[in-house]
């Protein structure tokens, strides 16, 4: 299952150019899925759970041209993620033209974050 379908809260609908991640707090390395132990789910004031634990497939492409999509190119594969981004991002930089001004590149790493799989 994929965790939205709903893609107003994304990077590209928020004034990016393109989006390569995930959009939860963490995910699997390799099979880019929220993990079972990881529950960032919302807590009452009474300290009880609302509603239902997010868990699902969680890795996608979008660009702001409307190519991707969060369902048309969630990238199911096994590849750790880290090797997926340094590709990613090397396309980028190989392919930005600077005649259109300066690229700005934002890449929060993955690495120091749960789950420990590395």
């Amino acid at each position: 299952a994929v965790v939205s379908t709903q893609s107003t809260g994304t990077p590209v609908s928020r004034g990016f150019d393109s989006f390569f991640g995930y959009l939860n707090g963490a995910i699997d390395y390799y099979n880019k899925t929220i993990p079972a132990n990881y529950a960032p789910q919302e807590v009452g004031l009474d300290g009880e759970p609302i509603g239902d634990l997010i868990q699902g497939y969680d890795f996608r492409f979008e660009t702001a041209d409307g190519k991707g999509g969060v369902e048309e190119t969630v990238l199911h594969t096994e590849e750790y993620s880290m090797d997926l981004y340094k590709e990613q991002l090397q396309h980028i930089v190989e392919d930005h033209d600077e005649e259109n001004g300066p690229l700005f590149l934002y890449f929060p790493v993955q690495t120091p974050h749960f789950p420990i799989e590395v």
